[in-house]
């Protein structure tokens, strides 16, 4: 007396996992100097959320920055960076992207304030393209794009591995 078990397995296999993938969360940071460009710095900052939400990523909080002076190691100031960092907390973003293009100096020294990664507008234009690439040759020219900016970003990726040390 065997039974046919035919149907347990089926009922498994007609469920359907569906997994929801959310959206990294950005905080956008555009920075002017006096009053005359805040207004452009808001067209700014508006075109760039468009860019982002191209990119695949959700604008949580927009920031047009007042700033006096830039930061030659933090690009904005220590007060402006403290301030950009509790909203950062705040809102729970996972990136944070500055309008305004950031040197790779300035970009790991605000990674380390903010604890998260910080994009500048050219790297998202590089994903936009990098994701929007259909042919063979559009794929290869975007990679070189991607491989120029990021150069001067990898200094001391590999320090590691060199042979000299001091005694």
């Amino acid at each position: 007396m065997e039974e046919n078990n035919d149907n347990v397995g089926s009922e498994n296999s007609e469920l359907v996992l569906h997994q929801t993938f959310e959206k990294p969360r950005a905080l956008l940071v555009s920075t002017y100097h006096g009053t005359t460009q805040k207004l452009i710095c808001e067209g700014h900052v508006e075109e760039l959320e468009l860019l982002v939400e191209t990119f695949g990523v959700k604008t949580i909080h927009k920031i047009p920055c007042a700033i006096r002076k830039y930061d030659a190691s933090i690009y904005v100031g220590k007060g402006k960076l403290e301030e950009l960092v509790q909203i950062a907390n705040d809102k729970n973003v996972d990136l944070v992207i500055f309008d305004d293009e950031i040197t790779p100096a300035q970009q790991r020294n605000l990674e380390k304030a903010f604890k998260r990664q910080v994009m500048d507008r050219t790297e998202v234009i590089l994903g936009v393209f990098a994701q929007r690439a259909q042919t063979k040759e559009a794929r290869l020219q975007i990679e070189l794009a991607k491989v120029k900016y990021e150069a001067p970003r990898l200094k001391r990726l590999w320090t590691h591995l060199s042979r000299q040390q001091g005694t």
